[in-house]
């Protein structure tokens, strides 16, 4: 087994295997985990999948910081909150992702039938037969073809190849093997991209008392605004704008709304403090401009693959189905994905009685589970590679109803946020109403917030 993608899909993905004593190599492009860029809103859903792995002694020791509640204000003024858990089992809590991923790959390394390959970036796949023509297009709901050729393994960048029977691609949203794989994505061409700023600790400290551990958008004149606490302490602030709009790694022109928007040379902290209430605005006024580190821009673009497989080939979390940046989805949906995918392959790669004790135990049971492994009943080699291409159109038919509906339910939160955006005269109607206009649009929002937050039931674990 080849997952490609130390993310949390992979990472998980390969732990849970590991576990059991299946042999699986993690291949991972960069040397660190990349911060800032990693999800680390964990609602009840990734808790639940999180739990379900046996992994829950580990969240316990992470850094962490759970959210009080969410906060509305427009123009200045406050529209509503909502306090946490509403109704759930847990609050939403902020964790620090990579100390997760972490914590999951130490666990990895303990189980003798894991490797782990940092630095190594892919550069194709393998093909049986290498001269095959490229593989038909998916069918209507996207099954795999059975004239498909196999994928046998990857080629790295530097030339060496790895041979699998099944390749898992968790290499992210611009996935370089779903491409390679021709399993076409339908990505949604939103125009609108987010700037992530961190502030430095000084700053940090003096706007969290008056965050109080709540999650804040903020929606003024010029634009629209996130603002949060981390869990190691810090605060992040995410600026909504059109794309290529001023700011971020890549410059550009600046994207000023109905041409009032602010100029280039305005200081980020004054462009916050202008769609802020009067006691934030006055703190954002006292930051020198150094408390900012660089925004990185990050492109509002969700999509979803109809077909994520192809004979030894399944792609999972955002290399499947990019999730907005928006509403801390990405880290769930991710590990709800990689929990699924390993309960439906694990009874065809271990037996049944090792793949149920694997789904809960700890590493200190690899031993156990890989003696069980060697010693169970196989079915024959070509046979059992049909049935686990089988069980990965399982996987994508288990995950694609949840994965629909929470896109569904980003898409159209922000399609609310995008009318505001475009209409004055809304922003100022809402404003003059906040009294009674308030409540009304607290219980729409509240409506979608128990799929956003819990997702739908798991599938049972096969028997």
């Amino acid at each position: 087994m080849l997952v490609v993608g130390a993310g949390p899909a992979g990472t998980a993905f390969a732990l849970l295997l590991a576990r059991a004593g299946v042999p699986v190599q993690l291949v991972e492009s960069q040397r660190q985990h990349q911060r800032l860029l990693r999800g680390d809103g964990l609602m009840p859903s990734g808790l639940e999948a999180l739990q379900r792995m046996g992994l829950a002694p580990l969240l316990a020791n992470l850094p962490q910081r759970q959210l009080a509640g969410w906060s509305f204000y427009l123009k200045g003024q406050p529209l509503f909150s909502v306090a946490e858990p509403m109704g759930s089992p847990a609050p939403c809590t902020l964790i620090d992702t990579a100390a997760l991923l972490n914590g999951m790959l130490e666990q990895a390394l303990a189980c003798p039938s894991f490797s782990f390959l940092p630095g190594k970036a892919v550069d194709r796949l393998l093909i049986e037969p290498e001269t095959a023509a490229p593989p038909p297009p998916a069918g209507p709901v996207g099954d795999s073809q059975a004239g498909d050729s196999r994928v046998k393994g990857v080629v790295l960048e530097d030339g060496s190849e790895l041979s699998a029977d099944l390749v898992v691609a968790c290499d992210g949203r611009g996935s370089r093997l779903r491409r390679q794989a021709q399993l076409e994505r339908q990505e949604e061409a939103t125009g609108l991209e987010v700037l992530w700023f961190e502030l430095d600790a000084a700053a940090a400290a003096l706007l969290q008392p008056w965050l109080a551990q709540r999650f804040v958008t903020l929606i003024g004149e010029e634009s629209s605004y996130a603002l949060f606490g981390t869990a190691q302490g810090g605060v992040r602030v995410g600026w909504l704008q059109q794309r290529g709009g001023e700011g971020g790694e890549q410059g550009g022109s600046e994207g000023s709304e109905e041409g009032d928007g602010p100029s280039a040379a305005t200081p980020w902290p004054e462009r916050w403090a202008r769609s802020s209430p009067p006691a934030l605005a006055a703190l954002w006024r006292s930051l020198p401009a150094a408390s900012l580190r660089p925004p990185l821009r990050f492109a509002i673009r969700p999509g979803l693959a109809p077909g994520w497989e192809r004979p030894g080939l399944l792609l999972l979390g955002d290399g499947a189905h990019p999730m907005s940046p928006l509403r801390a989805q990405g880290l769930n949906m991710a590990l709800r994905d990689a929990l699924v995918a390993a309960e439906q392959l694990l009874p065809l790669l271990v037996p049944p009685a090792a793949a149920s004790a694997a789904s809960t135990s700890s590493s200190s049971n690899a031993n156990a589970n890989a003696n069980a492994s060697a010693n169970g009943d196989r079915p024959a080699p070509d046979q059992q590679l049909h049935q686990l291409d089988a069980a990965l159109v399982a996987v994508r038919r288990l995950r694609l109803p949840e994965i629909s509906k929470v896109q569904a339910l980003q898409r159209q939160e922000l399609s609310r946020a995008e009318l505001l955006r475009r209409l004055p005269i809304l922003r100022r109607l809402l404003a003059a109403t906040a009294r009674w206009s308030g409540p009304l649009l607290a219980r729409r929002w509240l409506a979608g917030q128990p799929t956003l937050r819990s997702g739908l039931p798991l599938p049972k674990r096969p028997a």
